[in-house]
């Protein structure tokens, strides 16, 4: 099992910017502790745009892990042939400028909480109970620790590789202590495995997604070690006035029998 922690300009900007876009999904990164008002402002016209048009344009989050400069995420995503003339008009342009208006600062702060290395031992240590699963599978894993994501995750496909985005400990939010880090990697490295389980492509619209997160937090469930403090981490995640019972987790997470016994059967020789 080979981890690699990545940290990436280019990925963090754009996470800056989507902290300040409401998506009305389950996806949405806006929060209101972290935006500015003025760069806010500048999304009110496009972010309706963004919205009806997701499913296509949210690609964006994705494919910029090669990006090391504004200019290069630019031609990235104005060649991207999944985009159309009006996206690139409605919404890739204008964000391209909110981005290169944002650069020169972002950078600055950037650089001044980059901590490198501070908690990667923390987290190599807590994924080594991982090891069984991810030698069955051979892949390197690259975590990339960001400054800037506020909510949620993101998982990053690729044939060769599993990729995670999680926000980096302490730094954006109190409570995203280095567990929270590296259950938020690992959540969204499971669906990188589990999500070829429901046999059909997930998008926010047909209920698949809620199902592909089922199965993600029933997976981890399973296959974590320490699943009392999973069951603490799960109910403080979702806002619950006390810790769930494995009974109700199970409950609330139930998956279709088929793919329960798929999970389960990763244990086998465990």
């Amino acid at each position: 099992m080979n981890i690699n922690f990545k940290y990436s300009y280019i990925l963090d900007l754009v996470y800056h910017i989507f902290a300040h876009i409401k998506v009305n999904n389950a996806s949405d990164l806006y929060d209101e502790n972290y935006i500015n008002p003025v760069l806010f402002s500048q999304f009110s016209e496009i972010s309706d745009y963004y919205n009806v048009n997701f499913n296509r344009l949210a690609l964006i989050q994705f494919i910029l892990t090669y990006a090391e400069t504004v200019d290069e995420m630019a031609d990235i995503l104005l060649n991207n042939p999944q985009f159309t003339d009006d996206d690139k008009q409605f919404f890739i342009s204008p964000f391209i400028n909110i981005l290169g208006s944002e650069d020169k600062s972002y950078r600055q702060y950037w650089n001044e909480i980059n901590n490198k290395n501070q908690f990667e031992v923390e987290i190599l240590e807590k994924f080594s109970e991982l090891k069984w699963l991810f030698e069955k599978y051979n892949k390197e894993i690259d975590i990339y620790l960001s400054y800037s994501i506020t909510r949620n995750g993101r998982g990053i496909m690729s044939p060769h590789k599993y990729q995670a985005v999680t926000p980096y400990p302490f730094l954006v939010n109190p409570k995203y202590d280095v567990n929270h880090c590296f259950y938020i990697a690992f959540h969204e490295i499971t669906h990188q495995i589990t999500d070829n389980m429901i046999r059909s492509e997930i998008n926010m619209d047909d209920g698949s997604h809620d199902l592909s997160e089922k199965i993600v937090i029933l997976a981890d469930y399973y296959w974590l070690n320490d699943k009392t403090a999973y069951l603490r981490w799960i109910s403080d995640l979702f806002g619950c006035d006390e810790i769930l019972t494995a009974e109700k987790f199970k409950n609330i997470f139930e998956v279709p029998k088929d793919i329960n016994d798929k999970i389960l059967q990763e244990c086998i020789n465990k």
